[in-house]
């Protein structure tokens, strides 16, 4: 741009009438072009460090979250692309320290180890008789489930109709049913295996459930699975109780421990495959152990131990490493859970909106098996 354009620009009209022949006028004007030259150059100087910022901003690293942060809204980190994530699972994200990245894509190639774990000293329960066929009926409209495997005890008996539609593999001597369920999230599947899930004999997937699992594997998530009922029902009530140093010894996180709730270990799990979550299923049984020493849990009327504790205990050390999908309550369809319309239902809840029909629900469980 011309001085004469940077003027009537930048200062006022009465300045236009000056004549040179007026040498007191002809010294203003001389002013004002020295000020056009200072503008001039003000402007240069500002259009530089504004493309030094650009670049600046362009080229910073990205900030990770290394806060712990158990209630945060993923939408408002990660906008549309949870967004879609939550309208397609029925489900929010609680996040635990790690964020994923703006415009982190699906997965589009999933293969999945559906598991059940059987231990009894005799035949399989009826439940879980029942859920197998289910879930290998399932396999035929999707193609993501490779295969489904029945984890059981050296005691138990399997019906050779049912052997012969799923793979059966023993579970080592000293795993129960409880805490035998880590070693098949572990160990299920091959090589090609990128997701391994759980869900105890006793709960029924629904298609719907079925739907928006196979959508939420492709997410970049590490852990699926729902809430307990009770905040720390497996601890005897008592969320402020843990056996790892590292939070007993911390007030701090203590506190935070105590507000982080247990999540249902059997309605439906699903692992991605990762060192990170191998090592963080490999450190639950141990755990496991040291609470039942420490009387953390104990050995309830029934000769079993909850594992909610030690699952709980394990992810919130692992919270700022892996990141959790949390099925909301309506669809996994359980126990207190269940509202005053599914409680009165004469009918399997599936067709109501369930995704999962667990627990307490085992008349409901049978209605939507036969």
């Amino acid at each position: 741009f011309g001085s004469s354009h940077l003027t009537q620009a930048f200062w006022p009209r009465e300045f236009s009438h000056f004549s040179l022949s007026d040498p007191a006028q002809a010294l203003d004007r001389a002013n004002l072009r020295f000020l056009d030259v200072a503008m001039m150059m003000r402007l240069a100087c500002h259009s530089v460090l504004l493309l030094l910022l650009l670049l600046l901003v362009a080229h910073a690293p990205a900030t990770e979250l290394t806060e712990p942060c158990t209630h945060c809204n993923l939408q408002e980190e990660v906008g549309s692309h949870v967004n879609m994530l939550q309208q397609s699972a029925h489900a929010h994200v609680r996040r635990s320290g790690a964020v994923l990245a703006p415009g982190q894509k699906e997965t589009s190639d999933i293969v999945v180890s559906w598991n059940f774990v059987a231990v009894y000293d005799g035949p399989i329960d009826d439940y879980t008789g029942l859920n197998v066929p289910h879930i290998v009926d399932f396999m035929k409209d999707y193609p993501e489930v490779r295969d489904v495997t029945l984890w059981v005890g050296i005691n138990t008996s399997v019906p050779e109709a049912l052997a012969q539609l799923v793979k059966v593999q023993r579970l080592p001597p000293r795993l129960d049913g409880v805490i035998g369920k880590v070693h098949a999230l572990r160990h299920s599947g091959d090589e090609q295996t990128t997701h391994a899930v759980f869900v105890d004999g006793d709960s029924w997937t629904c298609r719907s459930g079925m739907e928006s699992l196979m959508r939420s594997l492709r997410q970049p998530v590490d852990v699926i699975w729902a809430e307990a009922e009770a905040p720390c029902g497996g601890s005897r009530k008592n969320c402020s109780t843990a056996i790892s140093p590292l939070i007993a010894d911390n007030v701090t996180r203590l506190a935070e421990y105590s507000k982080f709730p247990e999540r249902n270990s059997g309605t439906i799990v699903a692992v991605r495959r990762s060192p990170a979550t191998d090592e963080w299923l490999d450190s639950i049984e141990p755990l496991y152990r040291r609470q039942l020493e420490s009387g953390i849990i104990v050995v309830n009327k029934y000769g079993w131990a909850p594992n909610q504790p030690a699952f709980r205990e394990s992810f919130f050390l692992r919270r700022g490493m892996l990141t959790e999908l949390v099925v909301d309550d309506d669809l996994a369809c359980r126990g207190r859970h269940f509202g005053e319309e599914l409680s009165e239902a004469s009918s399997c809840p599936c067709s109501l909106g369930c995704g999962w029909v667990h627990f307490r629900a085992k008349e409901l469980f049978l209605q939507c098996a036969t």
